[in-house]
């Protein structure tokens, strides 16, 4: 797995689904909910955490066959708790 280094984040898309099983369709919301895979070096943050975090400002890498993106700590917006 990727290691990330100073005040960046690799993270995944949370997949929302309702209780019946379905994918909802994004919205044209700006913000989107992550999953904390590692954080880096200089991140108060901790593995498997969720965050609210900007849609726009993430770099999509492509590992083991999985989508991930890695973001800065600036675009975080918040950790959701629960």
């Amino acid at each position: 797995m990727l290691r990330v280094l100073g005040k960046r984040l690799l993270v995944k898309k949370e997949e929302v689904k309702k209780s019946g099983g379905l994918l909802l369709p994004e919205d044209s919301s700006p913000q989107e909910i992550f999953i904390v895979v590692s954080p880096g070096t200089e991140v108060p943050l901790k593995a498997g955490e969720k965050i609210l975090a900007h849609r726009a400002y993430k770099q999509k890498v492509d590992l083991e066959g999985e989508e991930f993106f890695i973001m800065s700590l600036e675009d975080v917006l918040g950790v959701l708790d629960g």
